[in-house]
C-alpha cells in the first residue's frame, strides 16, 4: 500500500524560468488550471450518473485522461473507488492513513473539499498536488479529485515558504518557529528548508542551523560578495512582498535560488520567510564530489581526510551535496551533514518506508564496487552514489548524496540505474519483478520504468510500471495519433546509443529517455551464451 501525506496547497506565480529551462519543465500553472477544470466537469458528471458509470468512465474514457493528470474518487469512510487507471487500489481503505505530521489524510481531504481547493499528498512514492471537491449522493459523501506530480524544485521551494505563511494564520508564532526548526518536519523537503528573519536581521527560526537562531545575519555575505539576508528583507518589505533571489552559496560557490515572502506576526512584527535550492546540481556533480573525496583519501590517508570530509563548510562542500564514509560494519567514519554521527554504528538505520539505508549502501558497494541507490528521507527522495575503497587500513564505503528535483533528472537517473542493474543481475526475470514491485527505486509518481525486449526489429513489453495491462503486448501496438509506429522511433533511438526523444501519446507531448542494454546469459548448462537485447526507458509529459 502506498504511503499518503497531505497539506493544504497555495499557488502563487513565480518569476518565469528561462525559455531553455521551460522547454523541459512541467507547466505547473497550466496543470493546476487543468485539475480544477477536470474536477468541475467530474462533479457535474458524477451528479447525473450512477457511480459505476462514473468509475468506468474515469478508468476507460480518454476524455477523462489528460496524460499525467489523474481523476480519483474516495468515499467519506476512506474507500477508494477509482484512482486514475490504477485498478490495484480500487476498494482499498485509507481511513487510518496518517500524514507524515500525523494528520488525518481523509479528514484533510474532506475539509478542503467542502469549499473546493488543493491538497498535497504522497502517492506511488511521488508528491501529488490535487484539486478536490466533496459531493453528496445516495446518502454518502464522496471526495472527487484530480491531481498531478509537479516534481519541480522551484515550485516545491516556493510552496515551503507559502505553507509556513499559511500555517502561521492558524498557529501562534512560537509554534510556527518550532515547526520550522524541526529538521525532519513538515517544512523540510529533501535539502530544502525554511529560515525566518526579523527585519533587523535576527534569525528566529532555521530548519538546518539551530545554532544560528538569535544571531544577527545582516552582515552575512555570499560567496559572490552580497548581503543575502539584507536583500531578502528588501524583497519582503517592498510590493509585491515576495520574489526570487539568486546568489552564489558558500558551499563551493554553487548557484542557489531563494524564494522570500513577507510574514506578519500576530504581534504585528514583520518577518521574511525564505527557502532555496541549487538549480544547477546534477548526479554528475555528486559522482565528481565522491571521486574527489576518494582521490584525496588515497593520497593523504584516512587520518587527514576523514575530518576534512566531515566539515559542513569545508573544502568538499558543494551545494547541497553531502559526503559520508562507513567502515564495512556500518560505523560512521566521516559525515558532512551530521559530524556528530562519527563513531556511531548505523547498521539498523532505515528510511521512511522502512528500507535499510546503511545496510543497503554497504551491500551494494560490496557486490558492485560502486553505484547508485535512493531512499525516502526528509519528505523527499535522496540519491546516493557509493564506492568501495580498499586501503592498507581496511575497506571503506565512501558516498555522496543529494536530493534531486525535476522530472528530467529523475527519469535519466532511474533509467541509468535500472539499465545497469539489468545488465549485471541474473536472471532477468528477477530484475523485472523488482522493477514492477512499486519500489521507490523504480516508481516516483508518474515516472516509472518500462522495459522492451527487442528481437529482429520487433519489441515486446516486459515491464510497464505505469500500465501493467500492456505487459507482453508487442511494441508495434504503440502508435501516435496519426497512426505512425512509436516503437520504430524508440528502437532507432536505442540503436543510436540511446538518450532523449519526444513522442506523441494521445495528442500529448511525452519526453522519453531510452537506453539499450545487452544481457549475456548461459544456456545448455553453461556451454553456450545467448545475448538478449533490451531497451530500458522512462519519461514524463511536458
Amino acid at each position: 500500500m502506498m504511503r499518503v501525506t497531505t497539506v493544504v496547497l497555495i499557488f502563487i506565480m513565480s518569476h518565469p524560468l528561462s525559455a531553455a529551462a521551460q522547454q523541459y519543465e512541467v507547466n505547473v500553472e497550466q496543470r493546476i488550471k487543468a485539475c480544477s477544470d477536470l474536477v468541475r466537469r467530474a462533479v457535474g458528471f458524477f451528479e447525473i450518473n450512477e457511480i459505476d458509470e462514473v468509475c468506468r468512465a474515469f478508468l476507460n474514457d480518454d476524455k477523462w485522461w489528460q496524460g499525467d493528470i489523474l481523476p480519483f474518487i474516495f468515499d467519506d469512510v476512506g474507500v477508494c473507488y477509482v484512482f486514475g487507471r490504477d485498478r490495484a487500489v480500487i476498494w482499498s481503505n485509507f481511513d487510518s492513513t496518517k500524514t507524515h505530521v500525523r494528520e488525518d489524510f481523509l479528514k484533510k481531504m474532506s475539509e478542503v473539499g467542502r469549499i473546493g481547493g488543493f491538497v498535497n499528498f504522497t502517492w506511488n512514492n511521488g508528491y501529488m498536488h490535487a484539486a478536490v471537491r466533496t459531493v453528496s449522493k445516495d446518502g454518502k459523501v464522496f471526495i472527487i479529485g484530480a491531481g498531478f506530480y509537479p516534481d519541480s524544485a522551484r515550485y516545491t521551494t516556493e510552496q515551503l515558504v507559502r505553507n509556513v505563511i499559511e500555517f502561521s494564520a492558524d498557529h501562534p508564532l512560537h509554534e510556527v518557529f518550532e515547526a520550522v526548526n524541526n529538521p525532519i518536519g513538515r517544512f523540510v523537503h529533501g535539502d530544502g528548508y525554511v529560515s525566518i528573519f526579523r527585519f533587523d536581521g535576527i534569525c528566529v527560526a532555521h530548519g538546518r542551523g539551530l545554532q544560528l537562531i538569535g544571531q544577527n545575519m545582516l552582515d552575512d555575505m555570499t560567496a559572490d560578495g552580497r548581503y543575502r539576508v539584507r536583500d531578502l528583507i528588501e524583497i519582503a518589505k517592498n510590493p509585491p512582498h515576495y520574489g526570487w533571489y539568486r546568489y552564489a552559496s558558500k558551499a563551493g560557490g554553487v548557484e542557489k535560488d531563494a524564494y522570500a515572502a513577507l510574514l506578519t506576526g500576530s504581534d504585528g512584527q514583520k518577518y521574511v520567510v525564505t527557502a532555496g535550492y541549487n538549480p544547477t546540481l546534477t548526479e554528475r556533480d555528486v559522482r565528481a564530489v565522491a571521486k574527489r573525496a576518494v582521490s584525496y583519501i588515497q593520497t593523504h590517508g584516512t587520518q587527514q581526510a576523514f575530518p576534512k570530509i566531515s566539515q559542513p563548510t569545508g573544502d568538499f562542500a558543494y551545494g547541497g551535496i553531502t559526503l559520508f564514509v562507513y567502515d564495512m560494519k556500518s560505523t560512521v567514519l566521516a559525515d558532512m551533514e551530521n559530524p556528530s554521527f562519527v563513531g556511531q554504528n548505523l547498521q539498523h538505520s532505515v528510511d521512511a518506508d522502512g528500507k535499510p539505508v546503511t545496510q543497503n549502501l554497504i551491500e551494494h558497494a560490496q557486490k558492485f564496487g560502486n553505484g547508485w541507490l535512493s531512499f525516502n528521507l526528509k519528505n523527499s527522495y535522496e540519491l546516493m552514489f557509493v564506492q568501495k575503497v580498499s586501503l592498507p587500513e581496511g575497506d571503506f564505503v565512501i558516498g555522496a548524496s543529494f536530493f534531486p528535483m525535476g522530472k528530467e533528472i529523475t527519469v535519466r537517473f532511474m533509467v541509468e540505474k535500472a539499465a545497469r542493474y539489468l545488465e549485471l543481475t541474473q536472471p532477468s526475470e528477477r530484475v523485472f519483478a523488482e522493477f514492477a514491485s512499486g519500489s521507490s527505486d523504480y516508481l516516483r509518481g508518474d515516472v516509472g520504468i518500462t522495459v522492451f525486449k527487442v528481437n529482429k526489429g520487433r519489441a515486446s513489453i516486459m515491464v510497464s510500471e505505469q500500465n501493467r495491462s500492456v505487459i507482453w503486448d508487442p511494441g508495434i501496438l504503440l502508435r501516435d495519433p496519426k497512426g505512425r509506429s512509436v516503437m520504430k522511433k524508440i528502437i532507432a533511438r536505442a540503436e543510436g546509443g540511446g538518450g532523449w526523444m519526444k513522442i506523441d501519446i494521445r495528442g500529448r507531448a511525452y519526453r522519453m529517455y531510452v537506453k539499450p542494454v545487452s544481457v549475456t546469459r548461459k544456456i545448455d548448462g553453461g556451454k553456450k551464451e545467448m545475448i538478449d537485447e533490451y531497451i530500458v526507458s522512462s519519461g514524463y509529459f511536458l
